[in-house]
């Protein structure tokens, strides 16, 4: 009885971990970070003084947009990618 009532338990905790997972729009993440990035080479007055390179910029980060699985990670990700300037 105990194995069978440990077993139910872990078939729950799993079946609710996997539903945590959301569907996270890549495309949607590559589009805002564009959006980021034109925004920053519009407004931020120090581009050409500090030498900073938007088109490196943007490449870095597009390149992590893949190892986003879920929502947190997705604001994290937009969050950070906004303080790069």
């Amino acid at each position: 009885m105990r194995l069978l009532l440990t077993i139910v338990i872990l078939i729950g905790n799993f079946s609710c971990a996997s539903s945590q997972v959301n569907n996270i729009n890549q495309l949607q993440i590559k589009e805002d970070l564009n959006k980021i990035v034109n925004d920053i080479s519009r407004h931020y007055i120090y581009l050409e003084e500090k030498n900073i390179d938007l088109n490196c910029i943007r490449e870095y980060y597009e390149k992590e947009i893949s190892t986003i699985k879920t929502e947190e990670e997705k604001v994290l990700f937009l969050g950070a990618s906004q303080n790069v300037a």
